[in-house]
């Protein structure tokens, strides 16, 4: 799988993804005078680090990673920092060859936070953050819900009357599927009494996707992300904030969710992680530079930039608190069909005949059994037909997919692997691959033609040319292959429809 490196900002010095590996040359002095900070009681080795950022490009993740290397080198904590980027699988893809391919390497770091463990949640991975050495907790940032600036909505009660009253007419952005942002939507379902599977979910990656998603979208989008993320927007004027998940009624100026009446609290971490089997000498050492690190005045500058709140803790501290947090994690029973709600709305059906009985003879009779057989053989395929798009969006939950990226790479899944062999073999395009995963998903062609931003007509045209090209009589039969041939435990590389 291809890296994407980020150069650190001093070209003679980073030959490459080889360099990351150089050894230590040289004992780090302490931050400079101007920072008045403390010296680490452990001095820590100068030389090259690597920063494995686990996510997709533009992520908060990303900034995190950044703003370490802006400090880190800028008052001598480091050499050099070189960032390389493992997108994939909710982290999954970054954490595992963490783990497996830096061991004992004491020159990397690796930036979480609580999504890495919601996905090792979804996904049943074997490899979590557990398994690193963890070093220091740095920010914290709460998440907020927010509308566009020309919505009706103006607080948290205008919102869940809405939900009560029309469900469906509501769409929902976030970060990953089933991540902390997905939840706190599933919340406000619960809070609302409504169905979650009722809120059309489109997942956004990377920092400020969710603010120019609300800001060049409709009025009935509901946006859910990080404060920090979510306020150069609010500052614009795009974008109107409805409450924010943090404790107390305030929160930086904004009211909270709890001031509204809604006990939901919920925020996203952010630290760094070792990888195992490092020695207890080269852990302190990672400990007093990311300490001696979050003490300079560029930190701190890049925090009241980011609005991110400070949230230091480092060592054995932070190391039990990750354990809370995925304990935490795997124990939330909350889910996507955890709620009651209404049902979809009722798909048309033919009328019934209300009138007595009033023909007679064995014509009409076999006339009227052969139209009650029609009609009963109709309900079952429609019926058979509702049960495998919902075993097909059940099944696609957990899988993280964003448009020009490969799924299997994406989410790590073999399921995402089966799909796309079956998209190539039909030699779907990328606009057509894209409509193929929203039908699957259950997204009407209106909902689809709002996220494509193109026209109803457009998506219809693109859906037809999907089932014309997988020789497919629609969405039913869609389904229906996909469950048959991607989702069934036995089921192996499928082959072409049409042989």
């Amino acid at each position: 799988m291809e890296q994407r490196l980020i150069n650190s900002g001093r070209p003679a010095r980073c030959g490459g993804v080889g360099f990351a590996w150089a050894v230590l040359v040289a004992v780090l002095g302490l931050a400079p005078a101007a920072d008045s900070a403390p010296e680490p009681t452990t001095t820590p080795e100068r030389g090259q680090l690597t920063l494995v950022v686990p996510a997709p490009p533009g992520g908060s993740f990303e900034q995190t990673a950044i703003a370490m290397r802006a400090a880190l080198v800028g008052r001598g904590l480091a050499r050099d920092v070189t960032i390389v980027s493992r997108p994939g699988g909710g982290g999954l893809v970054g954490l595992s060859e963490f783990v497996d391919a830096r061991r004992g390497d004491p020159n990397v770091l690796l930036v979480g936070g609580v999504g890495i463990i919601y996905s090792a949640k979804v996904t049943g991975s074997q490899v979590t953050p557990l398994d690193t050495t963890p070093v220091a907790r740095l920010t914290r940032d709460y998440y907020a819900v927010a509308v566009p600036e020309r919505s009706p909505l103006r607080n948290a009660g205008d919102l869940l009357r809405t939900l009560r009253s029309r469900p469906y007419d509501l769409h929902w952005a976030g970060d990953q599927p089933q991540g902390v942002a997905e939840r706190l939507v599933w919340s406000f379902a619960a809070a609302a009494n409504v169905a979650p599977i009722a809120q059309p979910y489109s997942p956004r990656f990377g920092a400020g996707q969710v603010a120019e998603f609300l800001q060049h979208g409709d009025r009935d989008l509901v946006g859910v992300a990080g404060l920090g993320e979510l306020a150069p927007a609010v500052a614009s004027g795009g974008i109107r904030i409805l409450g924010v998940a943090a404790p107390g009624k305030t929160f930086d100026g904004e009211p909270t969710l709890q001031s509204q009446g809604l006990d939901i609290v919920s925020a996203n971490w952010r630290g760094v992680f070792a990888p195992p089997g490092i020695s207890t000498q080269q852990r302190e050492r990672l400990i007093a530079m990311v300490t001696a690190m979050v003490r300079t005045s560029v930190w701190r500058a890049t925090l009241r930039r980011n609005g991110w709140e400070d949230d230091f803790l480092a060592g054995d501290g932070f190391g039990a608190f990750v354990a809370e947090e995925q304990q935490r994690v795997f124990a939330d029973n909350l889910s996507e069909g955890g709620a009651p709600g209404p049902a979809p709305p009722p798909s048309a059906a033919p009328a019934t005949a209300t009138q007595p009985w009033r023909w007679t003879g064995l014509v009409v009779a076999m006339l009227a059994a052969a139209l009650a057989a029609a009609l009963a053989l109709l309900a079952w395929r429609a019926l058979r037909a509702r049960r495998r798009q919902r075993l097909v969006r059940a099944s696609l939950a957990p899988i993280e997919r964003r448009d020009g990226e490969d799924p299997a790479a994406a989410s790590g899944s073999a399921v995402a692997a089966a799909i796309d062999r079956e998209f190539d073999a039909w030699k779907l395009s990328g606009a057509e691959r894209d409509v193929a995963w929203f039908l699957l998903k259950g997204l009407s062609m209106k909902e689809i033609a709002r996220l494509r931003g193109a026209s109803e007509r457009t998506v219809r045209q693109q859906a037809r040319s999907v089932y014309g090209k997988a020789g497919l009589d629609g969405r039913s039969d869609l389904s229906a292959h996909i469950l048959d041939q991607c989702l069934s435990p036995m089921a192996g590389p499928a082959p072409s429809p049409s042989g």
